[in-house]
């Protein structure tokens, strides 16, 4: 009697054993830095229990904002790893596929999870401030780079964006105020460009010399806000111009707000103009203006 007990036992041992062992792989993935940066790469990691041999890792997902399934790419580096260019933010389902090998190998299985990213929302002057330039009668011009911001941190080089500008509020020396312009440029423009997370935008003063010489140095040319915003696209077309339709995709524009800036041409001297950045009502000078620069000093 106790023989049987001890045969049942062991049976249900030898049962027992090899099921457990082939629910142990693949079981996950995840993600370094945890909360990443949109424009920066992440590496997308594999939790795996090493029980079973991996002969190999297939990396794929999609961008699933507004219902759409717009492809993305991941590199694979070493095993169980592989790196995803975070072009825009939104919703990425990152799934990777494993094979199994050895004698016994399990099946094929597929693990995905979501990883979401927060969008560019905010923007810093790190160029073009307190710029000198000459006077021309003909016409001459500034540019101010701003680094896109995400979560006060910098967006990365690896930035997915047509930017575009809105200029309001633009009053002249004298008084004269202009009608508020449209987004601006379309597809192709020049006067506003994103590259590398930095957004270049040109300011160009032409003015009579008559009107020149009414303006007394140190005081605005003109002043106005500057709106300024990322634009792209996902679903059918895979980035502005370059329409790669692919399956039953639905191509949505994203809208990505950064803010407004508020600026001023100043006459310096009777030869030489520069742009600032206006503090806003209750605030301090914004830093590198000229009144920031002296209580500084």
């Amino acid at each position: 009697m106790r023989s049987g007990i001890v045969s049942t036992i062991i049976a249900g041992l030898l049962l027992i054993g090899p099921l457990a062992s082939a629910n142990a792989r693949v079981t996950g993935v995840t993600f370094e830095p945890k909360s990443p940066i949109v424009g920066h790469s992440v590496t997308a990691i594999a939790i795996d229990d090493q029980k079973h041999k991996v002969v190999k890792w297939i990396w794929y997902g999609t961008l699933t904002d507004a219902g759409t399934h717009d492809p993305i790419v991941l590199e694979a580096t070493v095993s169980g790893r592989a790196t995803l260019k975070l072009l825009c933010g939104g919703t990425y389902k990152v799934l990777l596929r494993v094979v199994y090998g050895g004698p016994m190998p399990p099946p094929d299985e597929t693990v995905s999870v979501l990883l979401t990213v927060a969008r560019p929302d905010a923007l810093r002057i790190i160029k073009g401030l307190e710029a000198s330039r000459g006077y021309d009668d003909r016409g001459s011009a500034i540019e101010i780079e701003s680094q896109v911001m995400c979560r006060n941190l910098d967006a990365g080089e690896h930035l997915l964006g047509m930017a575009q500008r809105r200029i309001r509020n633009r009053t002249w020396w004298n008084g004269k105020v202009d009608a508020d312009q449209p987004w601006e440029p379309k597809p192709g423009g020049f006067w506003v460009f994103q590259r590398s997370g930095v957004i270049g935008s040109t300011v160009v003063l032409k003015i009579d010399p008559q009107d020149w010489a009414k303006i007394a140095p140190g005081k605005p040319v003109a002043t106005w806000d500057e709106e300024i915003r990322l634009v792209y696209g996902v679903g059918s077309a895979r980035r502005e111009g370059e329409w790669t339709p692919h399956g039953n995709g639905k191509y949505v524009q994203i809208e990505c707000p950064l803010g407004t800036e508020r600026l001023a041409i100043i006459k310096i001297d009777e030869a030489h103009w520069a742009v600032r950045e206006r503090a806003r009502a209750g605030q301090a000078p914004p830093p590198g203006s000229s009144k920031s620069l002296r209580q500084a000093n």
